[in-house]
């Protein structure tokens, strides 16, 4: 006799959904179910912060979404600078733009600029 079961994996109406967190993707990933969590912390105190300061830029390597930094460039669109997916780019040119007066600020993520020197010293 050959039996085959199926499971019904698509979830119904009664089933109670996972509360959803109202915060940036990156911590959302990580903030486990009922922690508090502060929505857009980097991105809107940068906004904030920038008001009053003019200098200040921000830059991103394609992470602007994830890390908050997308509400600083949705208010100074000319001070937002996206540098694409290289980081080592993008520090090159904070430390242009610092030597200029400028103040860049880019978002609280690790950055492969240090790791390069150091595996290439170990060898």
């Amino acid at each position: 006799m050959n039996t085959t079961t199926t499971t019904n994996t698509t979830p119904s109406a009664t089933e109670p959904k996972k509360p959803r967190l109202t915060t940036s993707a990156m911590i959302a990933s990580i903030a486990s179910e009922g922690q508090r969590t502060v929505a857009a912390p980097f991105g809107k105190a940068l906004v904030e912060l920038a008001v009053s300061r003019p200098e200040i830029v921000g830059l991103s390597a394609d992470l602007a979404k994830y890390t908050d930094l997308h509400l600083f460039a949705q208010a100074y669109p000319e001070r937002f600078h996206q540098m694409g997916m290289a980081e080592q780019l993008l520090m090159a040119a904070a430390g242009g733009m610092a030597r200029k007066a400028w103040c860049p600020s880019r978002p609280p993520t690790r950055c492969s600029a240090r790791a390069a020197p150091m595996t290439s010293s170990t060898r």
